[in-house]
């Protein structure tokens, strides 16, 4: 980070304060780490006591200052007493960043309705429900809110249903916030990771064979916690300011922007013409183009 970077960072965060969902893990303990070098006050809600009183120790020698809430955001009240315990410690509430989240890996039809629930109360519900809170309390002096989601939730993860519905309603929610809210300064924008390297004791346990021989990035690794931590704490800040309702996606170039590929036309017949599309990780697909009718364009895609 250059040095101008930084002193413009400090000079944007100074005296705000931010909550962070998730605070006590991976990338939600990164980030918090990095707003407080930036001289920003954090709430970290988790539920490792442990860990959150660590941050709030180390934060003694920070720029900003930190809280731990303890919050399970699988209960509605307990979310609604961690902002009125945020706003009543800071006396207000200037960036939310959802980072909390569940995920499973299944066939949907193996998937049992209490790890939908679990997915979906930890990644959609609590969402809602923190950006419920919260945005009335940025009403007057404005805000920005930060949902973290997936790539999962824009390109289709295979054994990944539920988690990719879950992602990509938060995808839609943050839109919607977006144009809602924009007119009491309000912003809100969605950033979708790829495959980052798991910092969860338990994924690693269940899930180590799959994620060894899961496919790797074009960039030739997975990412890194503390790589998607920088990228929220700069959307959050005012070098982005003219930006909101924005997804995006930082991926290695693994999912979403793999539909950069390559075309080759091939004349078909007069008025057709076949269009092989070459994806990046994916089997080329033919795509026929019907131009035999001035008022329609008929697309008919298949496997090639």
């Amino acid at each position: 980070m250059s040095s101008y970077r930084a002193s413009s960072l400090k000079e944007f965060f100074a005296g705000k304060t931010a909550i962070v969902t998730g605070g006590t893990s991976n990338i939600g303990e990164l980030i918090v780490y990095q707003l407080l070098a930036v001289g920003c006050n954090v709430v970290v809600v988790g539920r490792n006591r442990e860990k959150g009183q660590e941050i709030c120790a180390t934060s003694a020698t920070a720029s900003g200052k930190a809280i731990f809430v303890f919050s399970d955001l699988c209960i509605p009240e307990q979310i609604e007493v961690m902002v009125s315990t945020a706003y009543s410690h800071f006396g207000k509430i200037d960036i939310l960043i959802n980072s909390a989240g569940a995920w499973i890996s299944c066939p949907l039809h193996e998937t049992e309705l209490e790890e939908w629930n679990l997915v979906m109360d930890v990644n959609l519900r609590a969402c809602f429900l923190t950006c419920k809170y919260v945005l009335p309390l940025m009403f007057n002096g404005g805000g920005v809110i930060l949902n973290i989601a997936s790539a999962g939730g824009v390109v289709a993860v295979a054994n990944e249903s539920i988690y990719n519905a879950a992602k990509a309603a938060v995808i839609s929610l943050t839109r919607s916030i977006a144009l809602e809210y924009a007119g009491y300064g309000i912003r809100s924008n969605c950033l979708c990771p790829g495959p980052i390297e798991p910092g969860m004791k338990e994924i690693i346990e269940k899930n180590s064979e799959a994620i060894r021989d899961a496919p790797l990035p074009p960039i030739g690794r997975r990412g890194l916690p503390y790589e998607i931590a920088r990228i929220a704490v700069y959307l959050v800040s005012d070098e982005t300011s003219y930006m909101t309702g924005a997804t995006i996606i930082v991926d290695g170039k693994k999912y979403y922007s793999n539909l950069d590929g390559n075309f080759q036309v091939k004349d078909v017949k007069p008025g057709k013409y076949e269009l092989i599309v070459n994806l990046i990780s994916y089997e080329p697909v033919t795509m026929v183009v019907d131009l035999s009718k001035s008022r329609n364009l008929n697309i008919n895609l298949h496997q090639k």
